[in-house]
């Protein structure tokens, strides 16, 4: 890559590249220090978000540079919002960013002559393997793959009828009145079925169901008679 990757595209197309490899941040879980009482010692508590750490937010800079006939007008609407990121020296992986300089962009690649400036990015601190891992069949009594260092919570589809009950890592979701399939969002904590909410048809047995580094056993029965994986969101520290 010379450039980055944004909202499903790249930089070249702008004609703007990364004018050398960026250093590549790597988050650290959020915690909370508390004082023992009594003593000097501070001891930290990591936050957790339901199936592993909570990350730090961080801070993605990228050193830039815009050729004589780059699309300014485009770029400037292009860097707006938040989306996918793919920077060089870690194609491997995504995090989804924020711009955080916006404002600023289009009166810096007018101002300096060189034509080079610096976006920056907050982004969520995990890193998700990218491209995403194709989706995959799963197995009764089998394993949730995870292939990631962190836990994940990937999206599944339920096949079947009538009422069943899928177990994942000893996390029971029990849904009624499946017709045909059903989606379940283990990172958003919904199940759906073609953008409609079947919530009001889920049970749940204890937390929602969240898969740790290595996999985790997964298993259905009832109305439920197959289940697979649509986006596996394995991603590392």
């Amino acid at each position: 890559m010379r450039g980055f990757y944004f909202k499903g595209e790249y930089s070249e197309r702008y004609g703007v590249y990364v004018t050398e490899p960026p250093e590549i941040p790597i988050a650290q879980p959020r915690s909370e220090a508390q004082k023992i009482l009594g003593s000097s010692r501070v001891v930290h508590y990591a936050e957790d978000e339901g199936g592993g750490l909570a990350m730090e937010q961080v801070t993605q800079s990228l050193d830039c540079v815009a050729r004589a006939d780059a699309d300014l007008l485009g770029l400037a609407a292009w860097l707006r919002g938040g989306g996918a990121l793919v920077v060089p020296g870690d194609e491997a992986h995504m995090r989804y960013g924020w711009v955080k300089n916006q404002i600023d962009l289009k009166k810096v690649l007018r101002a300096r002559p060189d034509r080079r400036f610096t976006v920056q990015f907050d982004c969520e601190g995990w890193r998700y393997h990218w491209p995403m891992p194709k989706g995959y069949a799963l197995i009764s009594g089998g394993t949730l793959a995870n292939r990631g260092t962190g836990s994940c919570r990937p999206l599944l589809r339920v096949t079947g009828s009538g009422d069943g009950t899928v177990t994942i890592n000893g996390a029971a979701l029990a849904i009624s009145g499946l017709t045909d399939y059903a989606d379940i969002d283990l990172e958003s904590q919904q199940v759906y079925r073609d953008g409609v909410s079947l919530m009001s048809h889920v049970t749940r047995e204890g937390e929602w169901p969240w898969v740790p580094a290595g996999g985790c056993a997964v298993s259905w029965s009832g109305g439920i008679t197959g289940a697979s994986v649509l986006e596996p969101r394995w991603r590392d520290y």
